[in-house]
């Protein structure tokens, strides 16, 4: 994604690399990286092009070409379609699908699956074993010492958002949250997406309401 780092915000020079890019015969050339880090560009310029994306999204579930896809690409790719507000269910299922292959986990970090899980929940699809997986993921030993408030607030939300009731991870998730000085690093979005999840979900976590409240009141 070099030129979205440049602010290259010109509609003029995002529709030519669209148009380049949909040059027959041209996309059959990206790679994974490719094709998510152009997902990711047009997103983070909030640049609407729906053929470029229909495009990146037909490649992306060209035969045997999601399983070159890692956790990032994943996470980009779905962060970049539910960012643009962007309905795919063929490509979603695909790389719900990805995400359930063994050779995947090996990519695996907090952003990614923070970045999934925010995005499914976003465009509001409902998938049953995706959650699961990435439930089993952050509850993995180890795992979510790696969380940032972020990414903490994220996952509960997404779960929340889409009323996937998982006591376990979100027990996981409080027990994170309430570890030394970790609510120090909420800012208000953090809190009031982590309370907002609880209640949505109807989970009574007195210790944890106490938490925020007190990080509320600071």
């Amino acid at each position: 994604g070099a030129f979205a780092g440049l602010g290259a915000q010109s509609e003029a020079l995002m529709a030519g690399l669209a148009k380049r890019t949909l040059q027959e015969g041209f996309l059959v050339s990206f790679s994974a990286q490719n094709v998510t880090n152009t997902a990711w560009a047009f997103a983070t310029l909030g640049v609407q092009n729906e053929a470029l994306m229909a495009g990146l999204a037909k490649r992306t579930l060209q035969e045997g070409f999601l399983v070159s896809f890692n956790a990032q690409n994943v996470s980009n790719i779905a962060w970049a379609f539910a960012t643009l507000g962007i309905q795919n269910e063929v490509l979603m299922a695909g790389l719900a699908d990805r995400t359930l292959q063994d050779d995947f986990l090996s990519s695996v970090d907090a952003q990614s699956v923070s970045m999934t899980a925010w995005a499914f929940a976003t465009l509001d699809i409902q998938n049953e074993a995706l959650m699961a997986r990435l439930a089993e993921t952050t509850l993995q030993e180890g795992f979510l010492a790696s969380f940032s408030a972020q990414n903490l607030s994220t996952v509960a939300w997404a779960f929340a958002r889409l009323g996937v009731h998982n006591e376990a991870l979100m027990a996981g998730l409080a027990g994170q949250a309430l570890q030394e000085g970790f609510l120090a690093s909420f800012n208000a979005q953090n809190v009031s997406n982590t309370a907002w999840a609880f209640a949505t979900l109807g989970i009574q976590n007195e210790t944890l309401m106490a938490g925020l409240a007190n990080k509320t009141l600071q």
